[in-house]
């Protein structure tokens, strides 16, 4: 409990401003801090079966759209001259989840071809 208000005073101190240059990013620490006070403070939040559907969704992909989230980016700001943050961002979104689900699926149809006898195996047990 202790490192963990440790953290939040450091996150706060460092995101808030008070590094040399950081003028006016005050309100980004502020959001910061919450959000890291809700992450360890707040166990659960409520909310409807849809939206944590797609919630889940997205987490679960979230390091493919990390890793895929720069072409957009480039192809669209640099290529093609566009620049309509929320376009880039939803696109992003969406070809790092395309990979993602791509990739579960052709993993679990490899599985399937390479060692369909222990797929056997494990349903019978």
């Amino acid at each position: 409990m202790v490192f963990s208000l440790m953290f939040c005073a450091v996150q706060a101190g460092m995101i808030s401003g008070l590094e040399i240059g950081m003028i006016g990013a005050w309100q980004r620490g502020l959001w910061v801090l919450g959000a890291t006070i809700m992450l360890l403070f707040v166990p659960r939040v409520p909310m409807p079966t849809p939206l944590k559907r797609g919630l889940v969704s997205i987490s679960a992909a979230s390091f493919m759209i990390y890793i895929t989230h720069v072409i957009p980016i480039h192809v669209f700001k640099h290529w093609l001259g566009i620049d309509f943050p929320v376009a880039i961002i939803a696109i992003s979104v969406s070809i790092g989840m395309i990979t993602y689900f791509g990739t579960v699926n052709l993993k679990r149809h490899l599985h399937k071809r390479v060692a369909p006898d222990e797929a056997e195996v494990t349903r019978s047990a």
